[in-house]
């Protein structure tokens, strides 16, 4: 069960892992409505880069700004991240 304590989801014990749940998921979607232009080697990586921290890493941490990150949390975000990158760096290697 959640509850809505000042515009942050909490679960019974009072933690965030319900709202940092959907925030990560939120940004996996937004990654692969992008995923085409992010996962395209003729655009520079820079440039893709750039675009995935910008909507996509972005969204991760939209409205988080009153949550307190534990150590678990931010290396959820952490994994996160290392993951999507993987994904964008991994079709530069094939050429």
């Amino acid at each position: 069960e959640t509850r809505l304590v000042l515009g942050v989801m909490l679960d019974r014990a009072g933690r965030s892992d319900t709202m940092l749940s959907h925030r990560v998921a939120c940004a996996t979607a937004s990654f692969w409505a992008r995923e085409k232009f992010l996962r395209d080697t003729r655009v520079p990586l820079r440039r893709r880069l750039g675009r995935f921290y910008d909507a996509v890493a972005s969204s991760c941490l939209y409205a988080t700004m009153d949550v307190v990150l534990t150590r678990q949390a931010a290396l959820r975000l952490l994994a996160f991240e290392h993951r999507y990158l993987r994904q964008i760096c991994s079709s530069t290697s094939a050429k």
